[in-house]
């Protein structure tokens, strides 16, 4: 997938992933905060970078 970065736990600066996960930037949602359950965790910045260079390269 051209559009997609795969994270683990290891790419998390806090929480934990039980599974190894994707980030799909070709299939963004906007949620309301009210439906949010928990928070799982924070990307470390160097994911976060990968995350919006593949933005940028969808748009």
């Amino acid at each position: 997938m051209d559009f997609a970065v795969l994270i683990d736990s290891k790419d998390l600066q806090s929480g934990r992933l039980l599974h190894d996960s994707m980030i799909r930037v070709d299939n963004i949602y906007t949620l309301n905060k009210s439906i949010v359950v928990k928070k799982i965790g924070t990307l470390k910045e160097s994911v976060f970078i990968k995350v919006k260079e593949n933005l940028q390269g969808l748009l």
